[in-house]
Order: C-alpha cells, then sequence, then structure tokens
C-alpha cells in the first residue's frame, strides 16, 4: 500500500488550519497531484503557478481532487497536437492521467499549454465517472470539440484557460533565477540533435 502513506500525508496537509499555524503553500503540496521529471517542466509549472492566478487555481483544485497528473516533455507527438492528455490507470483512491507536451514556443506559450492541459485534467477530476480511457472518449464527446484527427478532442474551456494564461505571465517582467540555468541546458541539449 504505498500509494496510501502519501495519500495521509496529502490529507494532513490540508487537515484545518490551527490559529497558531499557517497552511503550507500550494507550492509544498501540489507535487503529490501534478508531477513532472522533467526540472524544466516542473519550474514552470512551480513559477507559472506563482505568476498566474487561474493557473494557480487549476493546481489548487487537482490538489482538492483524486487526480493525480504526470507531465511530459516530448520532441512530438503523433497527430499534430502539441499537448495530450491519456488515462492511465484508477485505483480505489485515485485516478492517474499523463500529459505529454512538445516544445511549441517560448516560456509564456508553454505554461499556457500546461494550463491548457492543466484545465482538461481539472474537467477529469469534476467527472468522477471518468475512471477510464473509454469513459474519458465519452467525457470529451459531450463537451468538447473534436480536432482535425477523430480521436482528439479539445474544450473551449482549455482554450480560453490557455489565453488568459498566456496574457498573465506575459504581464509579468523577467525570467525567473531558477529557470535560467534550465533554459540554457534545455537549449543546449536539443541543439546538438
Amino acid at each position: 500500500m504505498p500509494l496510501a502513506i502519501p495519500l495521509l500525508i496529502c490529507m494532513l496537509a490540508f487537515g484545518p488550519a490551527t490559529p497558531t499555524r499557517e497552511r503550507a503553500p500550494i507550492a509544498d503540496t501540489i507535487d503529490y497531484h501534478v508531477r513532472a521529471t522533467d526540472p524544466l517542466v516542473r519550474a514552470w509549472i512551480r513559477n507559472g503557478g506563482a505568476e498566474s492566478p487561474t493557473l494557480n487555481r487549476l493546481l489548487a483544485q487537482l490538489t482538492a481532487s483524486d487526480v493525480i497528473v504526470h507531465l511530459v516533455l516530448l520532441d512530438r507527438i503523433g497527430g499534430g497536437v502539441d499537448g495530450q492528455l491519456s488515462f492511465v490507470t484508477a485505483t480505489p483512491l485515485a485516478r492517474y492521467l499523463r500529459i505529454e507536451l512538445t516544445r511549441l514556443g517560448g516560456r509564456a506559450d508553454m505554461i499556457a499549454l500546461i494550463a491548457h492541459e492543466l484545465q482538461h485534467a481539472v474537467e477529469v477530476a469534476r467527472s468522477p465517472r471518468v475512471r477510464d480511457p473509454q469513459s474519458l472518449a465519452t467525457l470529451y464527446l459531450q463537451l468538447g470539440d473534436s480536432m482535425r484527427d477523430p480521436r482528439h478532442f479539445d474544450s473551449v474551456a482549455a482554450r480560453l484557460t490557455e489565453d488568459i494564461v498566456r496574457r498573465e505571465v506575459l504581464g509579468r517582467r523577467g525570467l525567473p533565477d531558477d529557470e535560467v540555468p534550465l533554459m540554457a541546458q534545455f537549449k543546449r541539449s536539443h541543439s546538438l540533435r
């Protein structure tokens, strides 16, 4: 039961705050529900959540849900999309989703793309009946717009979220210090290919 211990820790972190102790900031607890192995993607999630109230709300909604999302940065995704969400598995305690992203532009574009895909994850979190790939497809047949490829769907809310988050991030000035070396490393590693 390795899932039980992290879930218990997460539940304790969100228990009622006492007058002498403040609740932990969302940045301290979100890693349980929104995960990425790539340090640059983690920085975009963390810093984007600090810069964008909209992205921060998505992270809070996911933290309060039974959904756990793993984000992966890929060189390309089939079907000509820049990001996609897929259903991995469900247990009695959690539903696991995977978000795949491609590098499509600058920092604000990437944070906005992450927010777009996390909006989809929130849509799943709000739909407890989504417990497998088939029920995910049914959800998006009901609320989504079909894309060029009939196997890919989108939602108006995700597109709107992407635009709002891009504007919020672009409204900020400068690159957070922790992203500077990660961006340089990313550019070096991708220029060698």
